[in-house]
């Protein structure tokens, strides 16, 4: 069994100081805000500033704006749910979509920039730790409910057919990535056609990126 290291957190004194300039977004960024946001610029520009300032997990990719980046559609979170509201829109069903963040807090925060809730929104959200996903089947029954009453990712073991994770393995190290893969592989249905997907640094050569955040790059 693959040595799980958790990740470490960082506290807001080594958090990179906020930059409004970097606030750019691309044509197809500023079509989907406008779609789901505010039709308003200004509004959706201060919408998104508001979320970022938000400190309890300073993240370099809050700071940098990729939490509204549409990565999951140019793929060939940070996201506060970005890529999954964009998902529905562009047509999937969104009653077959789940969400899921270590940190409810994220969660949250998509609430408050696209204006929504578990309520309102039909995307499903839960706030779980895949390492507590089960590498076996002892002492656990997977119940299929439906999606809208699933709270941890285990009641999802065996039902995923297609399964992004964006901006996750290079916040641990080789090992605790094995790990994190063979917790993705129980997720996934047995099914023809699964595809199993995502966004992450990577380099050539395996190193740590010295940055107080500690990336682990392989």
């Amino acid at each position: 069994m693959a040595e799980i290291t958790r990740e470490s957190p960082i506290s807001s004194a080594e958090a990179l100081p906020l930059d409004d300039r970097l606030y750019k977004l691309a044509d197809a960024e500023l079509e989907f805000l406008k779609a789901t946001v505010d039709q308003d610029e200004n509004s959706i520009r201060e919408r998104v500033l508001t979320v970022q300032r938000n400190k309890e997990y300073p993240y370099p990719c809050i700071w940098a704006f990729h939490f509204v980046d549409l990565q999951m559609s140019q793929n060939p979170a940070y996201s506060m749910g970005t890529d999954v509201r964009k998902l529905a829109l562009d047509g999937y069903p969104a009653s077959n979509i789940v969400g899921c963040d270590l940190h409810a807090a994220y969660i949250n925060l998509g609430h408050e920039l696209y204006q929504d809730s578990n309520e309102k929104c039909p995307i499903w959200f839960i706030a779980d730790d895949m390492f507590d996903i089960p590498l076996d089947n002892t002492n656990i029954e997977v119940e299929h409910k439906d999606l809208s009453d699933i709270t941890t990712l285990s009641q999802l073991i065996g039902r995923v057919k297609y399964l992004y994770i964006g901006a996750v393995f290079h916040l641990f190290n080789e090992s605790t990535q094995l790990a994190i893969a063979q917790r993705l592989a129980r997720l996934v249905s047995r099914e023809k056609g699964v595809v199993i997907f995502g966004r992450h640094q990577g380099s050539e050569t395996p190193s740590v990126v010295s940055d107080n955040v500690w990336r682990y790059i392989s």
